[in-house]
């Protein structure tokens, strides 16, 4: 949604002044708006769950009043500060709001629980994700067995402690302490009791047995009627695509508001977020190849595995990828990446106090629930906590509050994406990308047509302005995304980045492509779905693109590191960062941050909550900070520049090659970046 202004020229000079404009507007001032601009907001970006959880476990252990937390997933035994060491190795989220909740803390979890459907689809893993460790799995069957907690042993040390004096008082001639138990039991006691820790922490918090003091929890799940109507204006979707959509719609915010109304909002903090507040999600911005402080590997890091592509540096990727020999083994989960934006005391808050009051009252929590008439009462006042009206002040943020909601077909979230990418091709510059999903081709239509536009207008007039095609500003863009999460994902990747070019390293994908066209050709044969589709896409070439004044450049992200291999030697390994960001950051201008990603699900089907914000000094800091830690300090745009920004981007481009050919030789990379690229393919669409 846009406004249309007047803008006057000055009679003497011949030229106007205006402003771009980055927000949905119009959203900001309709009756009742859930996406107020506000002007007077302190924000804080924190990359990585290191920061982004030590953050949040600082202002958990000063809340006063009330604890509302929106989650994906929820896992009570994740430490959200942690050192070296077994389980537990800090104090765990579950203590944390356990302790909140004994000084008298209001705590509401707000979970989403994907309905139990057949046992053959969770065994899949299509259904019923493993995001409420001790609830959707790892059912503890000790604790399923007792019928009442004694909620006062759940604590992750003292239910440890109680453990090992077991083993050891059971055991011969082992020494007294924890140091007596040999390092294997010793790990297996941690595992057991970590289990044990979340089946008793959810089934106390669930009141199953006996209750946390002034902890609920609520869960919800999606309505499909709603699911249904907003996504009946997304065109392109297969049926498997949509059905998948409708029948596993998820919740997918991650907020979190601490004392909200405590003193009229004066100590007021929030956050949003894409971090999700399971273990998994903790990492440092180093994304070191081993860390022991993620979780201990399994089988799913044993199987984990990156080719060594057998590639000549001048001949490019080979038609056929080596079979599976690379690097397996690892000790640790595999590093993260994603972002967390913290708010204190402005009206961005009342947005985000208003997003969960309404999801809270549509989950499922029993009519009396004193949680329930408690949030009654906060909706039904008129007020506001007076501090989030204060005057802005130098220094503080203009924040827009934006979601996908089907419940009330709010897909604002798209209306930001759109608008802000509508106003970058407009006036040259750059677009940086981070996203773990990029797969929206209506995005990328959208980014070129709109860009194709703005050129055909500038040759139009160039002439009497007196300029050339060399002086059409140029537009970089930075895609920065995982190789998809699943095979049937490989179509809509492949589908977005083809609309830009950026489709040439997906050689599985290419060759089902060329081979469907070909036996199409010589026997009449049909062609599947997903290759018509492709067949469609222009596949535009640089020089093309850069007619248009665009470039463009899509990466994926690798660790390198020296590490001892499964025979005991030395060598150099690579590892896939895996890249649960959703960040779009736009000329050190605008960035939008939080849950959605760049698909169809994320923009229509799911529940998800982001920022905008209009920050210039804020949005220039993350730049640099994120182009020098993944480049390895050999990149960071400069100023923003015309000429800082063509430096930028051919340095990339030459940057993520010269690591390509680094890891085919066995050598360390600087940074992160490589190209994109996948081996894999499918004629099945998910998005």
């Amino acid at each position: 949604m846009k406004y249309t202004e007047k803008v006057y020229i000055d009679e003497v000079t011949r030229k106007a002044r205006g402003s771009l404009q980055w927000f949905v507007e119009p959203r900001s001032e309709l009756n009742d708006a859930s996406h107020p601009i506000s002007q007077n907001n302190q924000l804080e970006v924190f990359t990585c769950g290191e920061k982004g959880f030590a953050s949040i476990a600082a202002d958990i252990d000063k809340a006063a009043s009330s604890i509302d937390l929106c989650c994906w997933g929820f896992d009570p035994a994740m430490e959200l500060v942690r050192t070296e060491g077994l389980w537990p190795r800090g104090t765990t989220f579950g203590d944390l709001l356990i302790a909140a909740g004994e000084r008298g803390v209001r705590v509401r979890l707000l979970v989403w629980l994907h309905p139990e459907l057949t046992a053959a689809s969770i065994a899949a893993g299509m259904l019923n994700p493993r995001n409420l460790p001790g609830w959707t799995h790892d059912n503890d069957f000790f604790s399923r067995l007792v019928f009442r907690q004694e909620v006062k042993e759940i604590n992750a040390q003292r239910m440890l402690a109680a453990h090992r004096d077991a083993y050891l008082k059971k055991a011969k001639g082992t020494k007294p302490g924890a140091s007596g138990i040999p390092l294997p039991d010793r790990i297996a006691i941690a595992e057991k009791v970590r289990a044990e820790y979340c089946c008793r922490w959810f089934r106390a918090a669930r009141g199953v047995d006996g209750r946390f003091k002034n902890i609920f929890v609520a869960y919800r799940q999606a309505d499909m009627k709603s699911v249904k109507a907003s996504l009946a204006s997304e065109g392109g979707l297969d049926m498997t695509e949509y059905g998948g959509m409708v029948a596993v719609g998820s919740h997918h915010q991650k907020s979190i508001l601490i004392d909200y109304a405590h003193e009229g909002g004066a100590k007021a903090v929030g956050y949003v977020m894409g971090l999700n507040s399971v273990t998994d999600y903790w990492d440092t911005d180093e994304h070191k190849i081993e860390d022991h402080r993620r979780e201990r590997g399994g089988e799913r890091e044993a199987k984990e595995c990156v080719l060594p592509l057998a590639v000549d540096e001048n001949k490019g990727p080979a038609a056929k990828p080596p079979a599976p020999q690379g690097d397996t083994g690892f000790a640790s989960y595999k590093p993260y990446r994603d972002y967390a934006c913290r708010l204190q005391g402005g009206a961005a808050l009342i947005a985000v106090h208003k997003n969960f009051a309404s999801a809270w009252f549509r989950a499922t929590v029993p009519e009396d629930h004193e949680s329930r008439q408690f949030i009654r009462k906060e909706m039904e006042s008129e007020e506001v906590p007076s501090a989030l009206l204060r005057p802005p002040k130098p220094g503080d943020t203009a924040i827009q509050i934006v979601r996908t909601q089907p419940e009330e077909q709010d897909k604002t979230i798209q209306e930001l994406y759109f608008q802000a990418t509508d106003a970058v091709t407009n006036t040259g510059g750059y677009i940086y990308v981070e996203n773990q999903y990029f797969q929206y081709e209506a995005w990328t239509q959208r980014l070129l047509a709109k860009r194709k536009a703005q050129s055909a207008l500038w040759k139009s007039g160039m002439g009497k302005a007196g300029k050339t095609l060399e002086d059409m500003p140029l537009l970089h863009v930075f895609i920065v995304a995982p190789a998809a999460e699943r095979g049937q994902m490989v179509p809509r990747t492949y589908d977005a980045l083809a609309v830009v070019g950026q489709h040439g390293r997906m050689t599985g994908q290419n060759k089902l492509i060329e081979d469907a066209n070909t036996k199409a050709k010589l026997e009449g044969k049909s062609l599947p779905s997903v290759v018509k589709h492709a067949n469609g896409i222009a596949k535009p070439t640089a020089a093309i693109l850069e007619g248009h004044g665009l470039r463009v450049v899509a990466s994926m992200l690798q660790v390198s590191g020296s590490c001892i291999d499964p025979n005991g030697r030395r060598r150099m390994k690579y590892r896939e960062i895996y890249i649960h960001s959703k960040l779009l950051l736009i000329n050190d201008s605008f960035f939008t941050l939080g849950s959605a990603n760049l698909n169809v699900r994320s923009m229509a089907g799911d529940s998800e909550l982001n920022l905008g914000t209009n920050d210039r000094g804020q949005a220039t800091r993350l730049r640099k900070s994120i182009w020098h830690r993944i480049s390895g300090g050999n990149i960071d745009g400069e100023e923003g520049s015309r000429r800082g920004l063509q430096v930028a981007f051919d340095k990339w481009v030459q940057q993520a090659d010269d690591n390509r050919n680094r890891r085919v030789r066995g050598k360390p990379m600087q940074g992160f970046i490589l190209p994109i690229e996948d081996s894999r393919s499918s004629t099945i669409r998910l998005g």
